[in-house]
C-alpha cells in the first residue's frame, strides 16, 4: 500500500513538472511572440512617421518658399522605401506581405505627388 501511494505522488510530481515546464515554454514563445509584433509595429509606425514628415516638409515650403522645410521632405523620401525593406524582412505573415504588396505603390504614389507639388 505504501508502494503504491509513493508510486503514485511520484507520478504527481512528475505530472506537474512536465506541465509546469511546457506552460513556461508556451509563455517563453509568446513572449517572444509579442517582441515580434512590437518590433514590426515600430517599423510600420516608422513609415507613417516619414510620410508625415514628407508631407510637413512640402507643406512648410509651399506656404513660405524655403527650402530649409524641404530637409524633413528629402530626408523622408530616402528612408520610406528602407524603412519598408526593413519591415518586410521582419515580417514572415503571407496576410502582411499581400498588404506590403499593397502598400507600396500607394506610398511611391504618394511621394511622387508630393514632388510633383513641390516641383510645380
Amino acid at each position: 500500500m505504501v508502494f503504491t501511494s509513493l508510486s503514485g505522488i511520484a507520478l504527481l510530481v512528475v505530472l506537474v513538472v512536465s506541465v509546469s515546464f511546457w506552460s513556461f515554454r508556451q509563455i517563453e514563445v509568446a513572449a517572444e511572440s509579442r517582441k515580434q509584433a512590437s518590433i514590426i509595429m515600430t517599423r510600420a509606425n516608422e513609415v507613417l512617421s516619414a510620410i508625415k514628415d514628407a508631407e510637413t516638409g512640402q507643406r512648410g515650403y509651399l506656404l513660405t518658399g524655403d527650402k530649409a522645410f524641404l530637409q524633413p521632405y528629402l530626408i523622408a523620401h530616402d528612408s520610406v522605401s528602407g524603412h519598408l525593406k526593413d519591415l518586410r524582412l521582419l515580417t514572415s505573415n503571407r496576410t502582411a506581405q499581400k498588404h506590403l504588396d499593397t502598400i507600396v505603390p500607394l506610398l511611391d504614389a504618394k511621394l511622387e505627388g508630393l514632388k510633383h507639388v513641390i516641383m510645380l
